[in-house]
């Protein structure tokens, strides 16, 4: 991971020594998925023309830059799917020793996003339309539909993966498991709660027991397991009859 391009031009933006950076970036750059680098990427791009922390002092800016850098690239890779377990614990001491930081931070991974930091991640998405929203042409569609034509496109095309290790899709007896909220958060990192919302709103899921999240666990592996909704129309995102994961079993 670390000679990827899309590293490099994180490297060069965070501008951190050789050491903080082993220390603090190196880790997330290991095990952040492509989609959050290049969000973080963007992200950090615009962050060098906006002064943090608002409203702050010459001094004060210069002095807090890079902890403020840090937080906007944490947060960019939280908010695009990367579990907090990823961010070494001397990173996140780092931020909380700030408070206004450290609260922009969570005000821009609540629901929903607020703050600065929440406005750049949003303007990264806008700009570069890296939300497939943004993508669409027809802006009546509801995000749930888009979702859905969005995943049929990429399971059509290859460039979203079926039934193997790591996948957010998988076909299962009684239909179509859809990991959330992995999907949904690789669809539109920021709004990917909405998305879900509106999906189990259009009731093409199948619950159990009230719920619609259903889980099944993975064979052979004591204790994995994948979580997610099940659409039990498997012709809305294959055009073909696909053939059904039997490494999964579903939790009862």
């Amino acid at each position: 991971m670390a000679g990827k391009p899309i590293v490099t031009g994180i490297r060069k933006l965070v501008g951190f020594p050789e050491r903080h950076w082993q220390a603090l970036c190196a880790p997330m750059m290991e095990t952040a998925p492509e989609h959050a680098l290049e969000l973080a990427r963007r992200v950090l791009t615009l962050r060098q023309g906006v002064y943090l922390p608002p409203g702050a002092s010459a001094e004060d800016i210069y002095r807090l830059r890079d902890v403020w850098t840090y937080a906007v690239l944490v947060t960019a890779l939280r908010g695009a799917g990367m579990d907090v377990a990823c961010v070494p614990p001397m990173g996140m001491a780092w931020i909380e020793a700030d408070a206004e930081c450290a609260r922009s931070m969570r005000l821009a991974l609540a629901e929903p996003p607020t703050g600065v930091i929440a406005e750049l991640i949003a303007r990264a998405c806008a700009t570069e339309m890296c939300t497939p929203a943004a993508r669409q042409e027809h802006e009546s569609a509801r995000p749930g539909e888009m979702f859905i034509e969005w995943l049929r496109e990429g399971i059509k095309s290859g460039e979203i993966a079926v039934n193997v290790p790591g996948a957010k899709v998988h076909v299962v007896e009684d239909g179509v498991l859809i990991v959330s909220p992995g999907a949904f958060k690789e669809f539109d990192a920021i709004h990917w709660q909405a998305v879900l919302d509106d999906l189990l709103a259009m009731e093409i899921h199948v619950a159990r027991d009230g719920s619609p999240m259903r889980c099944w666990n993975v064979r052979d592996r004591d204790g994995a397991f994948v979580r997610g909704v099940l659409i039990a129309n498997v012709s809305l995102l294959f055009d073909s009859p696909p053939y059904v994961n039997t490494a999964l079993e579903e939790a009862i």
